[in-house]
């Protein structure tokens, strides 16, 4: 056995070098000839066979064809192989056995039964009918078995000629008297047949001659007429779909005629061409055929046969979780693995004996059907007909032929999902042993190429269009396309996320990473690495800049502040972004929102003044509506209420008048209304500033727009200060909801602050420290000396009504809450600092 291991391998890599090597097929056949593994050595034949027709329209030599007959008489004469091994499958299919018994036992007692077993490709179909049958020596049944290929699907009556041998072996040893002229119209295309010298056989005259068939039909049926008067006869044909036309008449004409004496069982795929489907439907018409499809297995019967298999070894819930996704509950790759796993641990290498396998399974098909296979190989999940329309330049009824062949073989899966077609391989295992043959350079070239057709057809909205084009683009070489969506879907998550005012809330996987900084360090030092690969300093540029701002935007609005303020000043540096007023805008923007947060008037003047000039000279509507909102915020902080509404009014009025897209121009509008509501408020106009408030919150409802959680603030502060305790902890609550959702530190302290005072006031003091906790942390982030002064108002609240509810969080005295609050608050001229105790 070790050295007939040593010989499959030296055939496995020879066969690379030269497939059309008659004489190493010969000695892997003759080793399999003397380990009694027949049908291997057949199949070996058959490759080699199927392999010299398609490639060179030669068959093989004499000497190997003659080795190949008498490995068919060997097969015939030995039932070793029919015979189950205790190492195989035995467990999930006792529903399918026990039906196929019943069948059994119903042809005993004189019913004639003929069964059809379906099911994909390697479900086990074959095995479970050995193992249906392996008790039934003492029945005195006469059991023919033959095998359909693939390369002998055009070969009138191919699966006959194994019949033959059977038949002729059964009437010497039981001395059935045959009449010669039965067996003379046999031999007319079975010239071996009981060895009957006829000069000019039937097998090398036209098989469409129909009165040539009929003939041969005719005698077979009267040779198996009489046997069946001997003793019963079961006939299982595997593979049946590879059939020719004229087994199948044969079969449908014996199914129909012949007597209660004989069953009938044959294997198919659950995928049927046009005439084979006609074949079965016609039988199941007429009641002549029992249908019995086979499944994958579940979960639990891979967790049953994996107790039978490997009783010594303990096998947890990652480990059978593993095994199913590997297997997807195909039989002869869960065989696979499980011997692998027995022999090598955790191992799922394909055996030579599985990569034959598999390989057989391609043998015949076009190039254009092979080239579709290999493309689609290089998908994880699916590849689209718009995909493989742009790839190969070929229209859709064209590639749809080449599929449809695919399917028929059961190597790729068809479905219609949200208006796409899509293809994959009916199961992993084939995939990656197809993308297995493929060589590396052609790999390159197609992922290359797969990348620029995704580009071209697939939509952004796709929620992994960007990942799917990192992948290829790096796999097919293209390091500068590679980076360049590794960026892109960073920048189009952050400018959403990262804003004041950000159109998406819930935290998103890209921004997810602890090390979030260190990635975008790499993702800059890569960039470098490849600037002399760009076109033009130009293209770089561009690339390098908008990675920038997507690591400022990050910080800054994370309060990562000085991490932020390296990426905006070097971006504002780049040659690209001073001569791009798109970029310079942007990057103007993020020094305002840095000005913002930490409270720096003057530092926000001068970048506010600087976007408004540079878009109102570019004519960017969008960008002037957003500066003009940030300079009436700047006038709401510096205590100017009337200017702060004239610029307010304008961003709105642009808003309203210029911007198309739905969603920025009212999630826009509702802030500048929030900033209405603050004018208001800090004026101490409550129910002016709750009615701007509760209209830029009715803005996001009613458009179906996530509300920003500082709305919610702002709207409780005012009703907090108007002594509406019950609205303004629902406002407080539900700010804090959202906050939770976001990555907005604005306002963010104040809310959980005030949580806090809730939560103490209903006697929940446990959730009160951890509203606590998340101000403490919020303001230490944000930054901001107002929104710190805001917090120690209410720690001095927390600790003079609750002096002993808050020891860990509240240690200093009470005029230290009292006296920073002060200080803090003095430079603002707040209303919240005329209370303080």
């Amino acid at each position: 056995a070790d050295n007939l291991s040593e010989i499959e391998i030296c055939y496995s890599k020879y066969m690379e070098t030269d497939p059309f090597d008659e004489r190493i097929s010969m000695i892997l056949i003759k080793a399999y000839q003397a380990n009694k593994l027949y049908l291997k050595g057949i199949k070996v034949y058959q490759t080699l066979h199927d392999k010299l027709i398609e490639e060179l329209g030669i068959v093989p030599g004499q000497e190997i064809t003659d080795l190949y007959k008498q490995l068919r008489i060997e097969w015939v004469e030995s039932s070793s192989e029919e015979i189950p091994s205790e190492d195989h499958i035995i467990k999930g299919r006792s529903k399918e056995i026990q039906q196929l018994k019943n069948n059994y036992q119903l042809f005993l007692d004189g019913n004639v039964r003929a069964i059809m077993v379906d099911g994909e490709n390697g479900v086990g179909k074959t095995y479970m009918i050995q193992n249906a049958f392996n008790s039934t020596e003492g029945d005195n049944v006469f059991r023919l078995n033959a095998h359909c290929f693939l390369g002998e699907k055009e070969t009138p009556l191919y699966p006959w000629n194994t019949l033959i041998f059977q038949i002729e072996e059964y009437i010497r040893k039981n001395d059935i008297e045959i009449p010669l002229s039965y067996i003379q119209v046999v031999a007319q295309f079975f010239p071996t047949f009981f060895n009957q010298p006829i000069e000019s056989p039937m097998m090398s005259l036209d098989i469409d001659n129909r009165f040539n068939f009929r003939a041969v039909q005719n005698g077979i049926f009267r040779i198996l007429s009489q046997i069946a008067e001997h003793s019963p006869i079961l006939l299982v044909l595997d593979n049946f779909h590879f059939s020719d036309s004229f087994s199948r008449q044969l079969l449908a004409l014996l199914i129909r005629e012949i007597n209660h004496n004989f069953m009938f069982i044959f294997t198919c795929i659950n995928t049927l061409d046009i005439e084979m489907s006609k074949f079965i439907s016609s039988l199941q018409k007429n009641g002549s055929l029992v249908r019995i499809h086979l499944k994958r297995f579940s979960k639990d019967d891979i967790e049953e046969i994996i107790k039978y298999r490997l009783p010594e070894i303990n096998i947890d819930q990652n480990i059978l979780n593993k095994i199913y996704e590997e297997t997807a509950g195909n039989a002869f790759f869960l065989n696979e693995l499980l011997v692998n796993y027995k022999n090598k641990g955790t191992s799922f290498d394909l055996s030579y004996d599985a990569k034959n396998i598999l390989s057989e399974r391609l043998y015949g098909l076009s190039n254009e059907s092979k080239q579709i296979l290999d493309i689609i190989s290089l998908f994880h999940n699916y590849a689209t007909l718009d995909l493989l329309e742009t790839m190969l330049g070929r229209n859709s009824l064209d590639i749809l032929d080449e599929i449809e062949e695919l399917k028929l073989r059961s190597l790729i899966k068809e479905q219609f999902l949200h208006g796409i077609i899509q293809f994959s391989f009916t199961h992993n295992k084939m995939r990656e042993f197809v993308k297995s043959r493929i060589s590396p350079s052609k790999q390159k070239v197609l992922h290359n190429s797969i990348g620029y057709a995704i580009e071209k057809v697939s939509s952004k909205d796709n929620p992994n269009y960007y990942q799917h084009l990192v992948h290829h683009f790096t796999l097919g070489g293209n390091s500068i396309k590679a980076v360049t969506y590794q960026i892109y879907p960073f920048e189009d998550i952050s400018v959403n996320m990262f804003e004041l005012y950000p159109s998406l809330f819930s935290s998103q996987d890209l921004f997810k990473p602890d090390n979030l900084l260190e990635y975008f360090n790499t993702m800059e030092n890569n960039l470098e690495s490849l600037k002399d690969e760009f076109n033009n300093q130009s293209q770089y540029e561009e690339l390098y800049t908008r990675l920038l701002l997507v690591r400022g935007r990050y910080s800054i609005l994370s309060g990562l502040y000085p991490e932020g303020l390296i990426s905006v000043k070097t971006s504002l540096q780049i040659d690209y972004v001073k001569n791009n007023s798109v970029y310079m805008l942007k990057s103007l923007r993020l020094m305002v929102y840095y000005g913002i947060q930490l409270y720096q008037r003057t530092l926000m003047k001068e970048y506010v003044e600087k976007g408004i000039e540079i878009a109102k000279k570019s004519e960017n509507w969008l960008e002037l509506a957003l500066f003009y909102r940030l300079k009436g915020l700047y006038y709401i902080m510096s205590n100017n209420f009337e200017q702060c509404k004239i610029y307010l009014d304008q961003s709105i009025n642009i808003l309203e008048t210029r911007i198309g897209n739905k969603r920025i121009r009212i999630v826009n509008i509702a802030a500048a209304y929030n900033y209405l509501g603050e004018a208001e408020r800090k004026q101490k106009k409550f129910n002016q500033a709750i009615a701007n408030y509760e209209h830029a919150i009715s803005l996001c409802t009613q458009y179906n727009i996530s509300i920003n959680s500082t709305f919610y603030t702002n709207l409780a502060c005012a009703y907090d200060r108007k002594k509406n305790e019950e609205k303004a902890a629902e406002a407080f609550f539900t700010a804090s909801e959202l906050y939770d959702n976001s990555f907005i530190l604005m306002g963010r302290s104040v809310a959980k602050a005030h949580c806090a005072v809730y939560s103490a006031k209903q006697g929940d003091f446990k959730k009160s420290k951890i509203y606590l906790n998340q101000a403490n942390e919020a303001v230490k982030k944000l930054g901001s000396p107002l929104e710190k002064g805001l917090l120690r108002r209410i720690q001095a609240k927390l600790l003079e009504n609750y002096p002993n509810n808050f020891r860990g969080l509240l240690d200093e005295k009470l005029d230290f809450y009292i006296q920073d609050c002060k200080r803090l608050l003095q430079p603002f001229k707040v209303y919240e600092a005329e209370d303080i105790l």
